[in-house]
């Protein structure tokens, strides 16, 4: 095993503000510190960059100092690989490891920041931008798998994913626009389910997991008893009212069984269903504190296929 040090540049998504006095210590080369141990790692966090504060006429602050980075040394046993040439390298899995204990490093330093503060332009759920990275075992540079001693500027991996609203479902054509001039005879209304999906996928875009996971869950329900209230209303000849009775207080669980006695062709299965509820349940009782943006993806996937379910239904009543 061999000591390696981590030495990272870590720029915050939205800059933190701060009071003169933070500012007059870094000019004086005091800039403030902290050390933390996370997961057998020694860390120490260090204010790097910060803009001067503003002043107008008067010598009132017109704007204060404002942290951009931090800086960041982490300090692991890890066990170097090889290259072609013989070289020693850090591993791609080390990398990863030396990346989760930055984010989680500087999620705890600006989670306590914004505890203490509370700006509300601190974002938590997304505590890093971007990263410098460079490796060293006392005075000697290792490089990485990409043979580059010093990168800078990559995006942590948990942003890499791209989130976009899919496919349009339908182009807006001539036929559509004449149809557009009746609907706005009177107010036009989107259906809740659809305006929670909206939402779901808006705050993916902001890497906001927990409110999309909920948002996209209670989609997937309204959508489900969507979809149960039309096949009860086209199989079971329920006015609404009984409609209503009968899936009042009704579970995902159970909402997906009935749409499957009433039509096995519904392609949603209750193990999706149960995958989003699971997911929301373990948010809604604090035994969740980040959804990854894959397990994310995946609900958005479930419950873009149960409204696609639903839009089928609809287009054939």
């Amino acid at each position: 095993m061999t000591r390696l040090t981590g030495e990272f540049t870590a720029t915050v998504p939205s800059p933190i503000v701060t009071a003169p006095d933070i500012l007059n210590l870094m000019n004086q080369h005091r800039s403030p510190s902290l050390t933390m141990y996370i997961d057998e790692s020694e860390i120490l966090v260090q204010i790097e960059e910060q803009t001067e504060a503003i002043f107008d006429e008067h010598g009132d602050v017109v704007d204060l100092p404002k942290i951009r980075s931090f800086k960041v040394w982490i300090k692991r046993d890890v066990s170097l690989d090889s290259d072609s040439d013989g070289r020693e390298i850090v591993s791609m899995n080390d990398e990863r490891k030396f990346e989760d204990t930055l984010i989680e490093a500087i999620r705890r330093v600006v989670s306590a920041i914004k505890q203490r503060t509370r700006q509300p332009s601190i974002d938590t759920r997304h505590p890093v931008h971007s990263y410098g990275y460079k490796y060293h075992r006392s005075d000697e540079t290792v490089d990485t798998m990409l043979i580059l001693q010093e990168g800078m500027h990559r995006i942590p991996g948990y942003a890499w994913g791209v989130f976009s609203f899919g496919e349009p479902c339908g182009e807006l054509d001539e036929n559509m626009w004449e149809n557009i001039r009746t609907d706005i005879a009177s107010p036009v209304e989107i259906p809740l389910y659809d305006e929670f999906l909206h939402q779901a996928v808006m705050l993916i875009s902001s890497m906001q997991y927990h409110l999309a996971t909920l948002s996209a869950a209670i989609a997937t329900e309204l959508m489900l008893a969507e979809i149960c209230s039309r096949l009860l209303s086209r199989q079971g000849n329920l006015v609404e009212t009984q409609i209503q009775m009968l899936l009042q207080g009704r579970r995902p669980g159970d909402l997906i069984r009935i749409i499957h006695e009433l039509d096995s062709n519904i392609p949603i299965t209750h193990k999706e269903v149960q995958s989003v509820s699971e997911e929301r349940n373990r948010i809604a009782h604090g035994k969740s504190r980040y959804t990854e943006a894959n397990r994310m993806a995946r609900i958005i996937n479930i419950s873009n296929k149960v409204r696609k379910a639903l839009s089928c239904l609809i287009d054939t009543q």
